[in-house]
This record gives structure tokens, C-alpha cells and sequence, in this order.
């Protein structure tokens, strides 16, 4: 008898379905993926949709963006994962859709009725040998696989079998998860393998295309051994707490192990080790989530008494061993007082604006609230491309140039992607990817429950600056001030790792009586999201009109506008529509005009407030700096007038 695997496999020859859909050109599939996972369907096997691993230009990443995956490219991205595998084409297609066509998903199939031999020789992994040791000494001498055979992502070999008639598989049929050393025997319905056109380290192929055969006696007997073993007490091994995370939680639903404490305890260690991993640590809420989560996958999950107590446990014997490089980190970030309180320019450094009229300082987040419709996401790509160096100034102000942006399209990416498609259409594709990176979709974690993720993903991308479109997509519930704070925490975290922040948000319908928003209460949710914000900018108009107002409602210095804008739809460009030119109106006037006047100009109000009249003043006051305007006394009771410098020509 000749092995079917180890020194004599036989050379892969890889046989990818046809693409799905491909006579009427419905939805692009290059590696065959979707007609796979529909062929699949077809034949009554459930499929779910999972990560996928790809390179965005910063090296092979699962789409989950957790620099520390453990399982890139196959664990579930729907929150139940196998439990929620279905047959329908239609919703099959709306996964495509989502991910698929941007290449950004793998499928995983269930095994309910059927088997898979999985033989593992990843990272010198010996699952070859110990195949061909278990076919020496227990197969025929005459017998082949001669079934549906797959090369996995790192180079391994799956054999697919059919269960016998009755049978769905895994413990209730009496088979354990392992049949030798790097050697898995994966059946039953919380058990699954990738889909063909899937990828991980390379993609899934199909290497011997033939029919699903029944499962051999001699490796179900095989199988079932092991369990007695195990059940028994014996010789089967389990992963323990040195085993890799993604071992522990391929395991199979209603595998035994993943009954006892000792299971729950290795996949809490590896979640407190992988915490500890981050500057800041990520914290006691991400890592009992996370080991929540694993253990909610389980056919029969621990109790939350006896849960609780193992995370406590655990976590606190992780924290002793970090005693001292949590004092470390802690010193690192401590700084002098007389150089925090000392060392500060005049004005703040400017991401967006020049001199005193600031609308993006450096360190600080700035917040662009709109309605819907009113082109704060046009405004937001004018701002991308003036800090990728493709234009100087936005709205007349200057724009420092940065290195790289990360846009989160996360709230309706498609329109996103038409809207950018106007103002980067003429631009070098090469210098956008260079520059401009975008993740699309919802964030991989609720970036104010887990805050860390933020800065995560910017390190991830290489970014120094990122836009996050929208908010209300970024974290939910923005009303709660829990998760306001936890907002804030995130953004917090991510300034002070240099990245600039920019967040498009909504505001409330309509302002006092229907009018205009204009205060930070009309900004919609939590008061923690503008208290942390260090520049709040309000657009206001209704959708799709072509001039909108703008109102700077915090300011990192001195208030900018207001200003009314006009959005050139065709281009996606946006200019200032009108401002009130004091220097026009001084010089048009023989006497000067006053605070007052000049208030009535720039608010359009017949009734200026006070604050309105002030800011006015401090208008004024610097065109008189400028030299463009010189104050005089008026006459007796009219206070200060401003008029053009003798000699100036209008």
C-alpha cells in the first residue's frame, strides 16, 4: 500500500469552480469562492461567512485587524459563527456583496453528516508522518482515499467522507476530534472546514475533485477509540494551556475537554497574556468578553458561578507577572511638570487652518456635526486629500500635509465610494493607495467598549491621521454616557499615539423652535463626546442643498466663520459662498462702521447678541492688526468705529 500523504502526496492540481453567476457577470469571484459556497449550499451543506486573511500593503492581516489573531482567515465573522450557517442562496449573496466582492471574505462549511481528516504540516508540524504511520498500521494494503480531497491555506490535506446513514457525528456518535499527533478528525454540526477559494496563508483548493466517499471503517473505528480513551481516562491528548488559542477553539462544539476547567482556564490564559501585550494593557473588560465569547460556543458552556471565578483567577495571576512593566509603562508616560506647563506655543499648531483661525489643532479631535445629506462627508474628503498633499488649503485655510490617512467608511460605503469617486477621480491611484487606506464596514470590535481598537487599527494601517465616518457606526448607544466616555477614551488613546483625529457625526433634528443648531447641545448624544473633542464644526442645511451654513461651535482658539458654503455636486468641491468682507464694508461706508454693524453683517440678524457683537469686535480688531483697517474714536456715545486706512482706494 502507497500513503496518501507524507513523502509520496501526490502534486496538488487544483480544480476552482467555476466563477458564480459567470455567464451573466452578476458578481466578480476570482479564486471560485462564492460559486463554492453556493455549489455547497445546493447540496444541503450549511456555510457561514469567516474572516479572510489579505494584504493591504502592510503584510498578510486578517480582515479582524487583531494584530494578534489567532486564527486569521478562519474564525466566524457573524457573532455566531457555525450556529448560524445556512443553505440560502440569497443570503449567501448578501454576505458576497458585503465582503466578497472586495476581498475580504472566507467561508466556513458545517459538518453535519459528514467527516474531514485534517493533516496539519504548518510551522513543521509532523501530521504527514503520523498519517502514514496510521495507514501502515491499520488500513488495507490495497486502500486509497479516493474522495473529495482539499489543500488547505498552510499546505495541508483534507480527505471529506459521508457519515453512515443516520449519523450527524462528533461526541453523540461516539468519535473524538483527534485521530494522532497533528492529525484532526472534524465531523458534526459545530464542527466545520474552510471553503475552497477561501485563504488563509494561500487559498484553499480542491486537489483530487471526485465524489464525497463514505467514511473507511478502519479510521471511524479509529476515531471512536479515541474517545473511549478519553472517556476512560486514557492517553488522548487534549490541547492544554501550551497549546495555540486557535487549536483550543477549532475544537468541536461538544468536544469533552471543552467541558472541564482545565479548557476554560488555557483559553483565559491565552486572552490574559494577549492583554497584557498592549500599551495601554487592553483591560479586564475586553479579556472576560473575549473568553465570554469563546465560551459561548461551546454545545454545553460553563456556568457563569464557576465562569467567574476561573477569569478571576486567572487574570489575577496574569497581573502579578506585570507588576513591575505596568510601573514601567506608567513611569514612561509621566512627564515634568514644568515642561507640560512651560513648554506651549502661543498658538496651537495647526492641522487645518493658519494663525488664530484654527479648525483642527494638532493633538486634538475634531468633530464635524451635520444632518444628513448636507456634505460633511464631502467636506471630510477635501480635508483626506489636502492631508495626502493633493491640494494646499481647504475652504481657504491651509492644510498641513501627513503621511498617511485611515478612513473608516462605516456608515453607508457604497454612497462613500461614490461621493470620493468625484474629488479623487483625476488623482494618481498609486499615490492614493500610497497614501489613503480605507477599512469599509463596520469596525471589527465597538471601538467605546473596546478602545483600544482605535489605535489599533491606525498603528495597523500605518496612519497619522483618521477619519471616522460616522460615529454613530464607530460605537452604540452614543446617547449613554458610559459609552460617551468610552468614545472618548478611545479617541484619547489614539491622539496620544500622534494620530489627528477627525469624526463626522449627526445633530439633533432641529434646534430650539426649529431653528438652526447652534450650541454643543444640539450635537447629538452623550456631553462626553464634545467635552473631548478640542474643535467642533457644525454644517446646517437641508440634503442636497448646494449651500449649506457652517458654524464653529468650539474652537481650540479663536471662532472661524460663520461661514455659508456652496458644494459644487459635480466636482465635490466645497468654497465659501459668502462672508461678510468688513474691509468692503468699512471702505463703503464714509464713517467706519461699528462692532454693531459689522455683528448684523457677518450674523445676518437685525439683532445682534452680545457674544455676536464681541466676536464681531475681535474681528475687527485684527484687520486693524493687519493694517487693513484703522479704529477711530466716534462720535460722542458711538464708541469705537472702524474705516479703511487713509489713502486706501475701493
Amino acid at each position: 500500500m502507497k500513503p496518501y500523504n507524507g513523502a509520496k502526496r501526490p502534486e496538488p492540481t487544483p480544480v476552482a469552480p467555476e466563477s458564480a453567476d459567470a455567464a451573466n457577470g452578476a458578481l466578480p469571484d476570482p479564486d471560485g469562492l462564492l460559486a463554492a459556497a453556493l455549489a455547497l449550499a445546493a447540496e444541503g451543506v450549511k456555510v457561514f461567512p469567516a474572516h479572510r486573511v489579505v494584504d493591504d500593503g502592510f503584510g498578510p492581516t486578517c480582515t479582524c485587524m487583531d494584530l494578534k489573531c489567532k486564527s486569521p482567515g478562519k474564525h466566524p465573522r457573524n457573532d455566531h459563527g457555525s450556529k448560524e450557517a445556512t443553505t440560502d442562496p440569497g443570503l449567501i449573496r448578501q454576505w458576497w456583496q458585503k465582503w466578497g466582492v472586495h476581498g475580504r471574505l472566507n467561508f466556513g462549511q458545517t459538518l453535519t453528516g459528514r467527516a474531514v481528516v485534517d493533516i496539519d504540516v504548518a510551522e513543521g508540524k509532523t501530521g504527514d508522518a503520523t498519517w502514514e504511520g496510521l495507514c501502515v498500521e491499520l488500513a488495507p494494503s490495497d486502500w486509497a482515499p479516493g474522495t473529495l480531497t482539499y489543500r488547505t491555506g498552510r499546505g495541508g490535506t483534507q480527505y471529506v467522507y459521508t457519515l453512515p446513514e443516520g449519523e450527524s457525528g462528533g461526541k453523540a456518535d461516539g468519535y473524538s476530534n483527534k485521530l494522532g499527533t497533528h492529525v484532526d478528525f472534524k465531523t458534526g454540526p459545530n464542527a466545520y472546514v474552510m471553503v475552497p477559494g477561501s485563504k488563509t496563508d494561500d487559498v484553499y483548493t480542491v486537489i483530487v475533485d471526485a465524489e464525497t466517499a463514505p467514511l473507511p471503517e478502519w479510521i471511524a473505528e479509529k476515531a471512536r477509540k479515541k474517545a473511549r480513551q478519553g472517556s476512560e481516562g486514557g492517553s488522548v491528548v487534549h490541547a492544554g494551556s501550551g497549546s495555540q488559542l486557535s487549536d483550543l477553539l477549532s475544537l468541536p462544539a461538544d468536544d469533552p475537554y471543552r467541558s472541564s476547567n482545565d479548557w476554560v482556564a488555557a483559553v483565559a490564559g491565552h486572552y490574559a497574556g494577549d492583554a497584557w501585550k498592549f500599551a495601554p494593557p487592553r483591560g479586564w473588560t475586553w479579556y472576560s468578553d473575549m473568553v465570554r465569547a469563546a465560551n459561548a460556543t461551546s454545545a454545553e458552556p460553563h456556568p457563569e458561578d464557576r465562569l467567574a471565578k476561573t477569569l478571576w483567577s486567572v487574570w489575577e495571576a496574569e497581573a502579578a507577572k506585570h507588576e513591575q512593566a505596568e510601573a514601567a509603562a506608567v513611569v514612561q508616560l509621566l512627564q515634568p511638570g514644568g515642561a507640560f506647563f512651560h513648554n506651549v506655543p502661543e498658538v496651537p499648531p495647526a492641522v487645518w487652518g493658519h494663525g488664530e483661525e484654527i479648525l483642527w489643532a494638532e493633538g486634538e479631535a475634531l468633530l464635524i456635526g451635520a444632518p444628513q445629506g448636507v456634505g460633511k462627508t464631502t467636506l471630510a474628503h477635501q480635508i483626506i486629500r489636502a492631508r495626502i498633499g493633493l491640494q494646499p488649503t481647504v475652504l481657504g485655510l491651509p492644510v498641513a500635509p501627513g503621511k498617511r490617512v485611515l478612513l473608516l467608511a462605516m456608515d453607508r460605503p457604497a454612497q462613500t465610494r461614490r461621493a470620493g469617486a468625484r474629488i479623487f477621480a483625476g488623482d494618481d491611484p498609486h499615490r492614493l493607495s500610497e497614501r489613503l487606506v480605507v477599512w469599509e464596514g463596520p469596525p471589527p470590535a465597538d471601538l467605546a467598549r473596546h478602545p483600544e481598537t482605535l489605535m489599533r487599527m491606525c498603528e495597523q494601517a500605518g496612519a497619522d491621521t483618521v477619519v471616522v465616518d460616522s460615529l454613530k457606526d464607530a460605537a452604540i448607544g452614543l446617547s449613554d454616557d458610559e459609552v460617551g466616555a468610552g468614545w472618548n477614551r478611545a479617541r484619547q488613546f489614539t491622539l496620544r499615539e500622534g494620530v489627528q483625529v477627525l469624526e463626522l457625526h449627526h445633530t439633533v433634528k432641529r434646534g430650539a423652535n426649529g431653528a438652526e443648531p447652534n450650541t454643543l447641545a444640539d450635537i447629538y448624544g452623550s456631553t462626553w463626546i464634545t467635552s473631548g473633542a478640542g474643535s467642533v464644526i457644525s454644517l446646517w442645511g437641508e440634503a442636497g442643498d448646494p449651500i449649506v451654513s457652517l458654524r464653529h461651535l468650539k474652537q481650540p482658539f479663536a471662532e472661524v466663520g460663520p461661514f455659508r458654503l456652496l458644494h459644487d455636486h459635480t466636482t465635490g468641491t466645497t468654497t465659501v459662498h459668502h462672508t461678510a468682507d468688513l474691509v468692503a464694508l468699512a471702505g463703503a461706508s464714509r464713517g467706519g462702521i461699528s462692532a454693531l454693524e459689522a455683528a448684523k453683517a457677518i450674523f445676518e440678524t437685525e439683532k445682534p447678541s452680545a457674544a455676536q457683537k464681541e466676536k464681531a469686535r475681535r474681528r475687527l480688531a485684527k484687520l486693524v492688526e493687519a493694517g487693513q483697517l484703522e479704529a477711530k474714536a466716534g462720535p460722542a456715545g458711538a464708541g469705537t468705529v472702524y474705516r479703511a486706512p487713509s489713502g486706501a482706494l475701493f
